[in-house]
């Protein structure tokens, strides 16, 4: 069932009937846009149990999709797990499954041999699958090119391509991009320092220069990079660091230009996107309202929540643009809200119903996965309109 309403007055609630079945979408917005309520598709999945354990032992975390988005991946306490959307079976996978992102931000599954190195041992994100059956896994300390069947061909301490007074703890990746061809990884690091790498193993260029206004000792000398993202254009890609600035590169090292706020108030650890056309980037601060950029620096267009009445905006956990850049998706702790390329708030989603939380927004828009940790996890499948 799809309710579509317009704003009379705001309703107050979901009717009681329905309270267990639906995700409260937004309310009225001062815009007099939709009202919109989903239902979940069919009756929860048991994804995984344990009755000896109590309700705090038994997690449920959302992942992402394989290629193509028919398969949501998670994980259910220390085991994978994917729930096909088609025919809403779940499977627990293998404990030698492991996960790979591919440059177009899906997940691929390989089956891994005793030995071969656990993603725990490597930053969030840090398999990306390159090409063929090669891996390249960004590590605390270097990247390794395997195969898939855990060979080592080669490995590159980071330290090892860094200046006598960089080469230390602090300087561990903080971010990381691969290209569409899967053929170079962009890393980026504390200090203002990004490299560009080949997946054979080569360092192809240093970047440097990136400013800073932090007071953070692990800053000093130059921002740390919070965020990268080639471009679609195959010669450029876009960095921004921890004082909010947006730097754009030229792939053979030349700086095409440096934006946005350096008031490191209100833009500590930023969340970003570039939208698929890279046209846009999507830019929200951990205290202040997410906004909108063109690649030539100007601010286009401030994300505001007519429900906000002044507050300041819970900090974001994630954004990201829709897979066709036709919409923003903007993920704090308490919801997860939809809004238009022009700066309109279209929808807003609860990530809490009835214990269940909301981990798995695809990037088409279309569907969510919930689940409730406890001694018997429960996965949920809403489908939004």
């Amino acid at each position: 069932m799809l309710a579509v309403a317009r704003c009379a007055p705001c309703p107050q609630g979901l009717p009681k009937g329905l309270a267990a079945a639906l995700l409260a979408l937004s309310c009225c917005l001062s815009t007099g846009e939709r009202v919109l309520a989903v239902e979940p598709v069919g009756d929860p999945i048991r994804a995984c149990s344990h009755p000896d354990l109590d309700a705090a032992q038994v997690s449920f975390d959302g992942l992402g999709y394989l290629s193509g988005g028919s398969v949501f991946l998670f994980s259910c306490g220390n085991r994978l797990g994917r729930l096909d959307l088609g025919s809403r079976r779940v499977e627990v996978l293998s404990a030698d499954t492991h996960l790979a992102g591919r440059p177009d931000g899906s997940l691929v599954l390989i089956d891994t041999p005793a030995g071969f190195p656990q993603e725990s041992e490597f930053p969030e994100g840090g398999y990306f699958s390159a090409e063929g059956q090669r891996l390249a896994i960004v590590g605390p300390q270097a990247l390794e090119v395997r195969l898939v069947n855990g060979e080592l061909r080669t490995r590159s301490v980071y330290a090892e391509h860094l200046d006598g007074g960089e080469a230390d703890a602090s300087m561990a990746p903080s971010a990381m991009a691969i290209a569409a061809d899967g053929r170079s990884v962009l890393i980026g690091f504390p200090r203002g320092l990004a490299q560009l790498w080949g997946v054979n193993g080569t360092l192809r260029h240093s970047f440097r220069g990136f400013p800073v206004t932090s007071a953070d000792p692990a800053d000093q000398g130059g921002g740390t990079i919070r965020f990268l993202a080639f471009h679609p254009d195959g010669r450029s890609f876009v960095a921004v660091s921890s004082d909010g600035r947006v730097h754009h590169w030229r792939l053979e090292g030349a700086l095409i230009r440096t934006f946005g706020t350096a008031a490191t108030a209100d833009t500590r650890m930023p969340r970003a996107d570039l939208s698929p056309d890279g046209t846009l980037l999507l830019v929200a601060p951990m205290e202040g309202k997410p906004a909108l950029w063109s690649l030539q620096g100007e601010r286009l267009q401030e994300l505001t929540d007519p429900q906000a009445g002044g507050l300041p905006p819970s900090p974001p956990e994630a954004v990201r643009f829709s897979r066709d850049g036709s919409t923003l998706q903007v993920q704090t702790l308490d919801e997860i809200q939809i809004w238009s390329r022009q700066g309109t708030l279209l929808q807003r989603i609860s990530r809490s119903s009835h214990g269940a939380s909301l981990a798995g927004l695809s990037a088409d828009g279309r569907w969510l996965v919930g689940g409730s940790p406890g001694p018997e996890v429960m996965v949920q499948l809403w489908k939004l309109p």
